[in-house]
């Protein structure tokens, strides 16, 4: 399985491992996060859907509300892993209707604090028009 390396936000490297499944007809991918060498009853689940030939929209974040998963910097490491492996432009959901690519899409408070991060470290970019945000890397 691929790793990825989180930095939480307590400031400690937590190093964890990740399945990813391809739907061809949702046109998504669905990453299955878990620890690595500790113990686990569930998995930290995010999904990207392709919204253009270039360019992969966040669908689902969760994190099962599990503290081995909260706060750990998981999404923020999804984020760059999927620009990187899928070779994607990744984008965040919108809350504007003329701006959705899905009917039941929306961005949660807890979401948007996801893409403030990137933003304030200078990996993303916010579009005020469509309210989006874009990972740049």
């Amino acid at each position: 399985m691929p790793f990825i390396n989180c930095l939480g936000r307590d400031n400690v490297r937590r190093i964890y491992e990740y399945s990813l499944d391809h739907d061809e007809n949702a046109r998504s991918w669905t990453f299955r996060v878990v620890p690595v060498n500790e113990p686990y009853t569930d998995f930290f689940e995010f999904t990207v859907t392709e919204v253009s030939p270039q360019t992969i929209k966040i669908t689902s974040i969760e994190n099962r509300r599990l503290p081995m998963y909260t706060a750990r910097g998981i999404p923020e490491a999804l984020i760059a892993e999927a620009y990187y492996i899928l070779h994607h432009s990744v984008i965040s959901s919108s809350n504007i209707a003329a701006a959705k690519s899905f009917a039941n899409e929306f961005r949660t408070p807890p979401a948007t604090k996801i893409w403030e991060r990137l933003v304030q470290q200078g990996h993303a970019h916010y579009v005020r028009n469509t309210d989006t945000y874009w990972f740049i890397r």
